[in-house]
């Protein structure tokens, strides 16, 4: 029939008035809403709201609504900014920046981290906040075949977490051999696990040959001239290799590098600091993201005055303006030109800020909808990129200083981050008055910019649990229990244990 000639539909159905019909409900689904019909004057009246610019979501149930998120938004910035801001931004950035112009890998970092870093931030916590869920299930809502994609996230971020402890218990290694005195044994030659090859540069250092003036050198608890200790280097059978003697703490008295790692080798000095820096990841997550917040006022905002209080101390260190000069004053300004030095700002920018991971996702997912995100996401990148600049030119100021005392380029001072964080910066600091005390503040401040970070590699995984099992929820502790102690365990197994 002509649609003109369509009987009205009270005809058809006469016991329901079209005003008091109910609208149709369908399941779509274990632990999914379920989908309202709605009237026209409701899509017409939310096609107005959306046509004015006022944002039109979804109400959420009643389980989301009822979970306890942060206390206050400062706690939530503070924890999102310990997340961004990590070890990346002082052992690693510094060394990217060197190998890519110095001060001109600033353009592209900047131009990276507003045009990819900030958008890719907007993102990741718009799809948390407007879908109340951690990446194991805000995936599905969008698409249920991409769920995996969010368990993806999880499992990668909870890997990295793995990895990511081992140089935190090995700062707080250092944090507690500074604190019990043992600085000396860090730059000394004359302990058990110490080989020919060390070089102690403090143990010689302003001493020199009586008769030909010459600055001597250390070799095998000796100070010696450079030819003398070639001769003596001939007559041990010994190559010209070097370890200084910050190096050789590191690989045979930490890590244990000399070690044969026989079976059923345990290196306990490592696997007893794992533990601790497993509990306190456990314990800053007992009670979720209320906890996080609380813990995380102190181990973000304290690593921004030790960092400034390092500033100050090296820019004020004799030969500091050489490394400041190539940082700041004298880039490579060459080096914007090459697709490279772009790729590792890209790099940086996505390590640094936790990119594409799920956490950011993670910690968005506790906000209300019409929390202010883009304005979070403002904050931390402005956060992230100051920590990277001020530690970056702290960093090379102490660099400089040494480069100048050793005589040597800055290339010859550091040769990876690695080096950077564990070696080279107690031997720059072994040269200052009260060098225990500048130690200590800066492995301080690794553990907390570390520990900070840990907090939401953990929770986001836990999250991801939870949210795929709602039950899990009233045994928060439990979940975070487990996780950390499956961690640890897998943990001790590859680097403190040999089975």
């Amino acid at each position: 029939l002509p649609s003109n000639q369509w009987p009205p539909l009270t005809s058809i159905l006469p016991s329901a008035e079209p005003a008091e019909m109910e609208s149709p409900t369908h399941n779509t689904g274990q632990g999914s809403e379920e989908f309202h019909a709605v009237s026209d004057k409701e899509l017409e009246a939310k096609s107005a709201l959306f046509k004015s610019g006022h944002p039109v979501v979804p109400s959420t149930d009643e389980e989301k609504e009822s979970r306890a998120g942060f206390s206050s938004q400062i706690e939530y910035i503070m924890t999102i900014i310990g997340m961004a801001v990590g070890l990346g931004n002082i052992w690693r950035f510094p060394a990217v920046a060197y190998q890519n112009g110095g001060g001109a890998f600033l353009v592209p970092y900047l131009c990276i981290g507003m045009l990819f870093g900030l958008p890719m931030l907007y993102i990741d916590s718009t799809i948390g906040q407007f879908t109340q869920s951690g990446p194991s299930l805000a995936f599905k809502k969008y698409l249920p075949a991409a769920q995996g994609l969010g368990w993806t996230m999880a499992f990668i971020v909870i890997s990295i977490g793995f990895f990511y402890n081992v140089p935190i218990c090995w700062s707080l290694i250092y944090i507690v051999q500074l604190a019990i005195g043992n600085m000396p044994q860090m730059t000394s030659c004359s302990n058990d696990w110490n080989t020919i090859h060390c070089d102690s540069s403090l143990f010689c250092e302003g001493k020199v040959d009586a008769i030909s003036k010459e600055t001597l050198v250390y070799f095998n608890g000796s100070c010696l001239t450079k030819d003398d200790r070639s001769i003596a280097m001939k007559v041990v059978g010994m190559n010209v290799i070097f370890q200084s003697a910050p190096e050789e703490y590191f690989y045979y008295h930490i890590a244990q590098k000399h070690q044969s790692f026989d079976f059923g080798h345990a290196n306990w000095m490592v696997a007893v600091s794992l533990l601790v820096c497993w509990i306190i990841t456990g314990a800053g997550l007992v009670k979720g993201v209320q906890s996080i917040g609380k813990v995380s006022i102190v181990t973000t905002s304290l690593p921004y005055l030790i960092i400034t209080v390092l500033f100050l101390r090296g820019v004020t260190l004799p030969g500091a303006e050489k490394g400041l000069q190539y940082f700041l004053t004298n880039p490579d300004w060459s080096k914007i030109f090459q697709i490279s030095t772009w790729s590792a700002a890209l790099n940086q920018s996505c390590f640094s800020l936790g990119i594409g991971v799920g956490t950011m996702i993670m910690m968005s997912c506790y906000n209300k909808r019409e929390h202010p995100n883009y304005r979070d996401c403002v904050i931390i990148l402005a956060a992230d990129t100051f920590m990277s600049v001020l530690g970056g030119t702290a960093v090379f100021a102490i660099l400089g200083s040494m480069s100048e005392r050793m005589g040597v380029s800055i290339d010859k001072v550091v040769s990876s981050p690695l080096t950077l964080a564990f070696i080279t910066y107690p031997e720059a600091t072994s040269h200052m008055p009260i060098s225990t005390l500048w130690a200590l503040l800066f492995f301080l401040m690794l553990f907390l910019i570390g520990i900070s970070t840990m907090f939401a590699i953990v929770e986001g995984f836990t999250t991801c649990l939870i949210d795929e099992f709602p039950k899990l929820g009233k045994h928060h502790w439990l979940v975070v229990t487990i996780v950390c102690v499956v961690c640890y365990a897998l943990n001790i197994l590859c680097f403190a244990f040999q089975v």
